[in-house]
């Protein structure tokens, strides 16, 4: 039988210091590493010569997110539109919804809703959600369950 389990989440970054800021003091997650690699075998793996990638790593309960900041070389932003083809989004299980909303508009990113919706109906009724999205456009869903 073949084993699938969830490893990490990457996400490439346009600022690393910002980036860290909303994962860390916005979320609460606590950070694994960081650092600045230039590896050919890396190169290989992702299909793009020449790499110089600021690195990150923070930790959920089961699994890590990985911060990417490519120095070089530089590509295009996609559209951060939830709805646009290629779009993804993270969700996150919290404990206290509301206190995660709140500091994260206190801290100034966009979030959909004015507080977290109580999903009234089907698999989900009952949890809390809530879309932020990060400094490059990726939306985070929280969520806490009933």
């Amino acid at each position: 039988m073949t084993r699938i389990a969830f490893n990490h989440f990457g996400l490439s970054v346009s600022d690393m210091d910002a980036a860290l800021r909303f994962w860390t003091q916005g979320i609460g997650l606590t950070q694994l590493g960081r650092g600045r690699v230039q590896y050919p075998h890396l190169d290989r793996i992702i299909g793009i010569e020449d790499t110089d990638i600021e690195w990150a790593e923070l930790a959920l309960e089961s699994g890590i997110i990985e911060l990417f900041c490519y120095h070089s070389p530089s590509a295009d932003t996609q559209s951060p539109q939830i709805n646009a083809p290629g779009a993804t989004h993270l969700a996150i299980e919290v404990v206290d919804i509301a206190a995660v909303h709140t500091r994260l508009t206190q801290l100034g990113y966009e979030v959909a809703s004015a507080s977290p919706v109580r999903i009234p109906f089907g698999d989900w009724e009952g949890w809390l959600c809530a879309y932020i999205r990060e400094p490059n456009g990726v939306t985070i869903e929280l969520l806490e369950k009933p």
